[in-house]
């Protein structure tokens, strides 16, 4: 076999293997995509739709197409400067079976490495869709924060999005570099173990890499400070005395030090050694650990703990003061008035309707009673959390605790468990329960109003059946023709020879699973064979 057949093999089976690759891929895509149409179409929510889907389409082909250009570009960067003549030391001995494997498929690997870049990169940019729309979209609140004194829409729309595309960058200059150094290496221009350790072109291009990701470090050092704005603590939302007295000053001198390392590297493309920019990283990382991590901890531990009280005040009042103004409580006007401990019957009398709407149960404690006594069945249950409604009940509105009697399919026996019944028979909860908030039984019971299987009760709920709830399976397959098997277990009954009442979905929500290439699609997104 000669040695031209080997590459033009390898490079037939890279192209074939890429292009299955790219087929299965767009086949994945193109089944998310479709049944996400069908889904919004369904709903009659086609402009959200083609919104998001130009949105993560442009994400995608820019971020994506940027990134493979800067990759292809410093590979091909790294090759055109590679050194005419290499000594003759066993490193480059060792290194030049490397290069003979590497050089007939060089373009091949170059571009193939570009698509996969561009692939997986554009998919992840895609995710971001959210964040670049309301970047996109975002209005002024007309509110400006305490400590920068900018408007509350710069970090609550741009900052994010600016984080998203700084790390974009990042990881685009990171990739870049690790691939021209390894360019580099294979064909001479980094020597690790000679004395000249990198070639001027070497040298030339990494130090512009080096620069361009101090340069995205020290944007993120700066908007490490905005970040502190929104930051969670244990004693409120938002920046605190260490933060501002210590964090901020020392964030933005380690940006202002990353920014001079930058400096360094890019001055490096005119020297012909590694001295100042090795140190001037050595610089930055011994100020991370002193000004970014020691220092505040000192502040904290010498200034705030011995007087947290004083110290942590302002930043407290100024966490009220923005959390009322963020509810639009900023307006209320507080009086004082002193308490009156003689009941008028008079004044009874005409707060009536507002003694009668007094809650006596707590929709949070309420919860585990509803469970215990309105569950009926293992594969049901409610939310944890109880909702507080607002019914009319006998033609009176009537303020209720209610829930729905949802579909839990984990609390099916592991026997039943298959296909078949979490998909075709176990399709939905069946039935609301409530209880006016106002009222118990003479055991200490909630009053029911709505409860039971079957469902009754005195609110007139039409349909019982819950198909789209808060705890729903991720899909279910319904509506199955007149006569077909399974069928659909409506709801246990006792008084029926199996147990069970059945029932055929026949509303007009959900998507139609349809032909064979709409099943396929599925069977696709979901990663289901079925």
């Amino acid at each position: 076999m000669s040695q031209q057949q080997v590459p033009a093999r390898q490079r037939a089976f890279i192209t074939v293997a890429i292009i299955i690759g790219a087929i299965v891929t767009a086949f994945l895509s193109l089944a998310g995509i479709w049944t996400d149409k069908l889904w919004f179409d369904s709903v009659e929510f086609q402009s959200v739709f083609t919104t998001t889907l130009l949105a993560k389409s442009v994400l995608f082909v820019t971020v994506g197409g940027l990134t493979a250009a800067l990759f292809i570009g410093n590979l091909a960067w790294a090759y055109r400067g590679r050194p005419a003549f290499l000594p003759a030391t066993p490193e480059m001995e060792a290194l030049l079976q490397y290069r003979n494997a590497f050089e007939p498929a060089r373009k091949l690997v170059m571009v193939a490495g570009g698509a996969v870049l561009f692939l997986f990169t554009g998919i992840g940019a895609s995710q971001a869709w959210n964040t670049f729309l309301l970047w996109r979209n975002g209005e002024s609140f007309g509110v400006n924060d305490p400590q920068f004194g900018m408007d509350v829409s710069f970090f609550t729309f741009t900052l994010p999005w600016l984080r998203t595309v700084l790390g974009f960058v990042s990881s685009a200059i990171v990739i870049s570099a690790i691939a021209a150094a390894a360019i580099h290496y294979i064909y001479g221009g980094l020597r690790p173990q000679s004395g000249e350790r990198t070639s001027a072109a070497a040298r030339r291009q990494l130090s512009v890499l080096g620069g361009s990701y101090l340069l995205t470090h020290a944007a993120g050092l700066w908007l490490d400070r905005y970040e502190l704005v929104t930051q969670d603590g244990t004693l409120i939302t938002g920046m605190k005395y260490t933060d501002v007295n210590a964090v901020l000053p020392g964030t933005t001198t380690l940006a202002g030090i990353a920014l001079v390392s930058a400096v360094l590297f890019f001055a490096n493309v005119f020297r012909r050694n590694w001295t100042l920019p090795v140190l001037s990283v050595g610089l930055l990382v011994l100020s991370s650990i002193l000004i970014g991590g020691l220092w505040p901890s000192l502040v904290q531990q010498l200034q705030v703990k011995p007087n947290e009280q004083v110290k942590e005040s302002p930043f407290i009042a100024r966490g009220i003061e923005n959390t009322r103004t963020a509810f639009g409580l900023d307006g209320v006007e507080v009086e004082q008035y002193r308490a009156v401990e003689d009941i008028d019957p008079q004044a009874v009398a005409k707060s009536q309707a507002t003694i009668n709407n007094i809650r006596l149960v707590d929709p949070v404690l309420l919860g585990p009673t509803f469970q215990q006594l309105q569950q009926i069945k293992g594969f049901y249950s409610f939310a944890p959390s109880l909702d507080i409604a607002r019914l009319l009940v006998n033609g009176k509105p009537q303020t209720t605790i209610a829930a729905v009697r949802e579909l839990n399919l984990a609390g099916m026996p592991e026997s039943q468990r298959n296909w078949v019944t979490q998909t075709l028979i176990y399709t939905h909860g069946i039935g609301m329960v409530a209880a006016p908030d106002n009222q118990v039984t003479a055991d200490g019971q909630p009053n029911f109003i709505e409860a039971d299987i079957p469902p009754k009760g005195s609110l007139d709920v039409k349909e019982p059946r819950v198909y789209f709830g808060e705890q729903s399976p991720l899909y279910s397959i319904v509506g199955s023709p007149a006569g077909a098997m399974p069928r659909e277990l409506d709801y246990p009954d006792d008084t029926q020879p199996s147990g069970q009442r059945n029932n055929t979905y026949d509303g007009k929500g959900g998507v139609p699973v349809g032909s064979l290439l709409n099943r396929l699609l599925f069977a696709a997104r979901f990663s289901d064979q079925n």
